[in-house]
């Protein structure tokens, strides 16, 4: 019985050695190599491309279960003129044996060397990566596969039993190359480590990477993913860098993201300098602005939040240079959305991103070619906003743009069925409140626009020495029009204007001109045609100007200028299709009191004044057709040609003055 019992304890203790034995030995038998032609066949059979396995198999039992390929080459589908699809130097897997007796696999190392990837897309916007699954052959197997009974029950190998402790990619490259469009990019030293790669347990992820020999990298955790696979709550918590400058961080949950992938996340950027990262790639900025310093500093928080039928931006902050965008959005029903926001933001200058004064007036110039045959309708656009529904609010406390200060701007945003209306608009400028409405349509295929305003108490002084940089009007402004255009481009849009409205300033002066000196005296007009040594100027206690615009053109007929001594009419057009100029003013000297010391003065010979130019470069010469009539009593031969010579003539041609000139047509008449 003891010598039983001894053989028996020996037998048992000696049964571990024997299979450890048996797996350190069994692979020396077994000649995996053989399986090559066979693993080749079954992987080009699922991809429909060739599969070739140029190295060795290696394979061991002991400790673990090993397996090891070298110079692996998945090939291209037809019409691809490169090689590989994919190739990859050295792949190696390191499986536990024990937990494979309870059908769960434990992965300890699955390693992947110099994987090279590469993505062509063709000249016919075909891509190699397009039907890298099974063939149609393989497709009608699995169908009747899946139309056959089963024997297991419905029985399958459940996936939440997979486990990898460490996932290694070292030395990859991706490299996408678009036929189309020509330029190829590439992704170098791509390097990826992930821990734990489990179901339960969070997943820890390490990546770095060169884009266009910029770094990028990603580091944080995903996961845990759950049981069941697809459905839940995965947690993530990941920050990801570009190009040295960019820092963000994604922190929060995806919800079911197999099937519906909703999540709840917060997303930070660091601040960075878009220039900066242009800069570091050895790249011109892209975008010109007025201000070289603009667009240097840019930061960004925020929570997004996207389920079934609707993505939300609850709160969200932008910094940009000097100012703070405090913002909020929903979209919903993504078929034909419909999207919500409010924006306030403390402070905006416009003008430091607007293109530089030389670029401006480039573009300015450009147009001009265009006026010849302005186009009422311009091209045929794509209104993609008319399946929007849009309901939006704006609120700027402190605005500058064409170097106008505004103050506490706010408008609010509807907008439906391709029908956008802006009710109300307001802002503060200068003193003074302006309001409003507008709206766009673009339900048809030509755009209409149509605005009202109303302004009042504005100090115009300030305004036109901000905007126009010149200095010529004073007083306290207000403003009431309704304007209405339609066209798809700005000559179109300029030719169909059609209007009305009343400009009023109140208690000013028109600065640069002395109307009263000039009405008075035609020696007088000619000299200050050219300007003096002093500064003229022209007081009224109320300059009215109601104006019709039809076609592009603003007509005023009854416009009044009253002062102490003058009340002036003035008549004429002004063509906004070619900013240019063309009024007459009247004078009307008022009745002066009797006995007062200006009496005298005020019985002089009144003379019209005709304004001509540009909007830009206004001319203001007297009515030399009033003047010669006065003296000779009938028209004069050559006139009419001399008074357009006038307006087109530059400020000084090199040999004389427009008043010298004027003088010697004068005396060649005597």
């Amino acid at each position: 019985m003891k010598k039983i019992f001894t053989w028996g304890l020996f037998g048992i203790s000696s049964l571990p050695v024997l299979i450890i034995t048996a797996l350190l030995i069994a692979p020396f038998f077994v000649d995996v190599q053989q399986y090559k032609p066979q693993i080749e066949s079954r992987v080009s059979e699922i991809t429909g491309r060739p599969f070739i396995l140029d190295g060795d198999i290696r394979f061991t039992l002991f400790p673990w279960a090993k397996i090891s390929l070298s110079d692996i080459r998945l090939g291209n589908s037809a019409g691809f003129e490169t090689t590989n699809f994919l190739s990859v130097k050295s792949l190696e897997v390191d499986v536990e044996l024990l937990p494979l007796l309870s059908k769960n696999i434990r992965i300890k190392r699955f390693s992947l060397k110099s994987p090279i990837i590469t993505l062509t897309r063709n000249t016919k916007g075909m891509g190699n990566w397009e039907r890298l699954a099974r063939s149609e052959k393989e497709d009608r197997i699995q169908g009747k596969k899946q139309q056959a009974p089963s024997d297991e029950g419905g029985k399958e190998f459940s996936i939440d039993s997979l486990a990898v402790k460490t996932f290694t990619l070292s030395e990859g490259v991706l490299l996408w190359i678009d036929r189309i469009k020509g330029k190829p990019r590439e992704i170098r030293n791509l390097a990826m480590e992930l821990t734990d790669l489990s179901l339960v347990r969070p997943v820890l992820i390490e990546c770095s990477a060169t884009v266009d020999q910029q770094p990028v990298s990603v580091h944080g955790t995903i996961g845990p993913i759950g049981e069941n696979q697809g459905k839940g709550t995965v947690p993530v918590d990941i920050s990801v860098g570009f190009f040295k400058e960019i820092v963000m961080r994604i922190k929060g949950k995806f919800i079911d993201p197999v099937d519906r992938m909703d999540f709840n996340l917060q997303l930070q950027i660091e601040p960075f300098s878009p220039r900066k990262i242009f800069e570091s790639m050895g790249k011109l900025f892209p975008l010109k602005t007025a201000d070289a310093q603009a667009l240097n500093k840019v930061a960004l928080v925020c929570r997004v939040s996207k389920n079934s039928s609707r993505l939300s931006l609850p709160d969200g902050s932008l910094s940009l240079d000097e100012t703070t965008l405090k913002f909020s959005a929903a979209l919903k029903d993504f078929t034909k959305p419909e999207m919500t926001f409010d924006l306030i933001m403390d402070r905006l200058d416009m003008d430091r991103y607007l293109f530089p004064k030389a670029e401006r007036q480039k573009r300015q110039d450009t147009p001009k070619n265009e006026k010849k045959n302005p186009s009422v309708s311009g091209g045929k656009p794509d209104y993609m906003l008319r399946s929007l529904t849009l309901i939006g609010n704006v609120f700027i406390k402190e605005l500058k743009i064409k170097e106008a200060k505004i103050q506490d701007f706010y408008l609010k945003l509807m907008g439906k069925n391709g029908l956008f209306q802006i009710q109300p608009f307001a802002m503060k400028l200068y003193g003074g409140e302006m309001s409003g409405a507008g709206s766009l349509n673009l339900a048809q295929d030509v755009l209409r626009t149509q605005i009202q305003l109303k302004a009042g108490g504005v100090r115009a002084g300030p305004m036109i020495r901000d905007i126009l940089k010149r200095d010529i009007m004073e007083g306290d402004f207000a403003m009431d029009l309704k304007i209405k255009a339609t066209g798809n481009n700005n000559a179109a849009i300029k030719k169909s204007l059609h209007g009305k409205g009343t400009l009023q300033f109140a208690d000013g002066a028109i600065n640069g001109i002395d109307l009263s000196g000039m009405l008075q005296n035609s020696r007088a007009a000619l000299e200050l045609s050219e300007g003096s040594d002093g500064i003229p100027h022209t007081r009224f206690s109320e300059f009215t100007i109601p104006f019709t615009i039809s076609d592009g053109v603003m007509t005023t007929t009854d416009t009044t200028l009253t002062s102490t001594l003058l009340n002036i009419q003035v008549e004429g057009q002004a063509d906004i299709v070619d900013e240019t100029l063309d009024f007459r003013i009247e004078p009307r000297f008022m009745a002066p009191a009797k006995g007062r010391k200006d009496e005298e003065n005020q019985k002089g010979v009144t003379i019209p004044v005709l304004v001509g130019g540009t909007f830009s470069s206004p001319r203001f010469l007297p009515d030399l057709d009033f003047i010669l009539k006065q003296n000779f009593g009938k028209e004069i031969k050559g006139l009419s040609e001399l008074q357009k010579a006038l307006f087109k003539s530059k400020e000084d041609d090199g040999k004389k003055s427009r008043g010298n000139k004027i003088l010697d047509f004068l005396n060649k008449l005597r």
